[in-house]
């Protein structure tokens, strides 16, 4: 079962809306089922609807909800850019014959602010794509850095074993020698990455897709990897810290609660003693972008949040690439949503309102795909709700027990002051 809902889509004239293709983008020629999920995905995006659907196992029901949602979805974007361009530079108001110039004002105000929004819209937009095409520059310069370092490298230990041959039969007697240091080349957390701030309201309109569990995330993930879009669409894997934390001190802990506290305790930023100068005057703060964890740093997390959003990636690769780099996965991913097309997420993580507003997730203009939706209910139901075991009660009786006792005598005092309290009130009334 899957559920489909698009929040909050302006209605459309009948005549304008998109048409489903003669032949969907597929990885093999569909059978005609797939073709019908297709179709029927496409036009309930299109018209703003929520749809409810179901396939039987084995019908390639993820590759179809993949295909149908991202075709409608790249159409949709390209057209919705093509409008804006033409509502920004047409500079024309029909001007009506009659005499009422009060409403004429009022129309040609009402249109320019149409295309005022149209073009702060618009302007979004290439600030978004500026943003990618940098991050694309980036990549490619630190992949040919890194070639550039792999062939020094290579030649350095080319080198150095053809001094190893030399001097094997003389190392005895002359000892060895000194050796080069090489020092990597690093970037200092003081130099924060300021290019990609958040904004304060993101309403691009993207794809969320939820599901259960995270190894289903992660199949859909690959699923995406195989489709025709691959190398089209930008994607991004969330999951909590329990899964994606990469520091063994916190990942050891017992519970997610206790992993969430000690998280967001190294998250935040150690409050220091003001350093004085020699005329006892306070120094000027460096900037910092460091914090109490180690794998959390500006520089690496951007890094990795650059990989995240220039190639599709699941939770275990980001996983793995923050263990590689030392940097964290959690916050990278986080902080890749605004440029993502498509987020990939856990059903606590959209579904608790609390959780949605941390991450930065709104929904508005977007459309939310929920996998296994007959596991909705009890999703909900268990997120706001919470289980008490009978040893827990009994735990908690022994604990208020003890202390009646061991207070019983500053109680009673607190009891009669009450009594009165409330008798003088009673007497009052």
């Amino acid at each position: 079962n899957c559920l489909i809902h698009f929040y909050k889509r302006k209605s459309m004239a009948s005549d304008n809306l998109l048409q489903p293709p003669d032949k969907f983008k597929f990885p093999f020629p569909p059978y005609d089922i797939q073709e019908q999920f297709m179709t029927e995905l496409f036009q309930v995006l299109e018209g703003g609807k929520l749809g409810i659907f179901e396939s039987p196992t084995g019908t390639g029901k993820s590759l179809s909800l993949i295909c149908g949602a991202l075709t409608w979805f790249l159409e949709s974007e390209k057209q919705k850019r093509i409008k804006l361009e033409e509502l920004v530079n047409d500079k024309t108001v029909d001007d009506d014959d009659d005499d009422d110039w009060f409403a004429a004002a009022g129309k040609k105000q009402e249109y320019n602010q149409k295309r005022l929004e149209a073009k702060e819209e618009l302007q979004r937009i290439k600030v978004k794509e500026e943003k990618l095409a940098k991050i694309k520059a980036k990549r490619s310069q630190l992949k040919q850095t890194d070639i550039e370092q792999n062939k020094d490298e290579f030649n350095e230990l080319f080198k150095e074993v053809k001094w190893m041959q030399k001097a094997v039969q003389r190392e005895l007697s002359q000892g060895a020698g000194d050796e080069d240091i090489l020092v990597e080349e690093y970037f200092s957390d003081e130099e924060v990455d300021d290019d990609y701030e958040a904004d304060e309201e993101d309403t691009s309109r993207r794809i969320f897709f939820c599901s259960r569990t995270h190894s289903q995330l992660s199949q859909f993930v690959r699923e995406v990897k195989k489709s025709p879009f691959g190398s089209d669409v930008s994607l991004v894997s969330l999951a909590s810290r329990a899964v994606m934390c990469v520091n063994p001190s916190v990942k050891k802990l017992s519970s997610q609660a206790a992993i969430n506290e000690k998280c967001l305790e190294l998250g935040k930023k150690k409050s220091k003693p003001t350093a004085l100068d020699e005329d006892s005057n306070p120094t000027k703060k460096s900037k910092s972008g460091g914090c109490g964890c180690p794998y959390n740093k500006n520089t690496g997390t951007a890094v990795l949040r650059d990989q995240a959003i220039l190639a599709i990636h699941d939770i275990e690769d980001l996983v793995a690439a923050g263990r590689k780099t030392q940097s964290c996965p959690y916050y990278a991913s986080r902080s890749a949503v605004p440029l993502a097309q498509m987020v990939v997420l856990p059903y606590n993580t959209l579904l608790h309102a609390g959780t949605r507003k941390a991450i930065g997730l709104n929904l508005k203009n977007s459309i939310v795909i929920i996998d296994e939706a007959h596991n909705l209910l009890d999703t909900i139901t268990n997120i706001h709700s919470v289980n008490i075991s009978g040893a827990q009660l009994g735990l908690a009786y022994s604990q208020l027990a003890q202390y009646r006792e061991k207070y019983s005598t500053r109680l009673k005092v607190i009891i009669v002051i009450i009594n009165w309290t409330f008798s003088s009130f009673d007497s009052f009334v």
